[in-house]
């Protein structure tokens, strides 16, 4: 059995006209300006990420030295 509401499978492109032609090939090139976006975003959550984390772990190490060594005896500010 079919589905009555699939749609029909794409003309091969010799049966296409030439505007139809056109916007498929610029809409299928238009793919490489997407990736152009995406993996510097991917690159830059990656980075941010890494920073975040480290902060975390130089927190971490301060709490775990203030309870385990001590508080400081003077404090600066800066």
């Amino acid at each position: 059995m079919t589905d009555p509401v699939s749609t029909p499978p794409p003309k091969p492109p010799e049966s296409q006209n030439d505007w139809e032609r056109r916007i498929e090939t610029a809409l299928w090139n238009s793919r490489f300006l997407v990736m152009l976006a995406v993996v510097p975003s991917l690159l830059g959550s990656l980075m941010l990420f890494i920073v975040g984390t480290v902060d975390i772990f130089k927190v971490v190490a301060n709490v775990m030295s203030y309870y385990l060594l001590g508080a400081p005896r003077t404090f600066t500010t800066a």
